[in-house]
């Protein structure tokens, strides 16, 4: 049983690190925009595709990576 709890526990904390990793970009791509840079440099800079960026910056935050 404790195996199989870790497995659960081990894969929260990976969950919660990607969700973390995400709601980060996000912030950062509506920060970049506000400033005037071009959807195809913040897509760069956060490594995503520019449809998902575009995405995020409309309010449409269930798109993820």
């Amino acid at each position: 049983m404790c195996e199989i709890s870790e497995k659960i526990y081990q894969e929260g904390i990976e969950r919660g690190m990607a969700l973390g990793k995400l709601e980060s970009q996000k912030k950062i791509a509506r920060s970049l925009s506000k400033i005037g840079m071009p959807l195809e440099e913040i897509a760069e800079i956060l490594k995503v595709n520019t449809p998902i960026v575009q995405e995020w910056l409309i309010g449409n935050t269930a798109k993820t990576i």
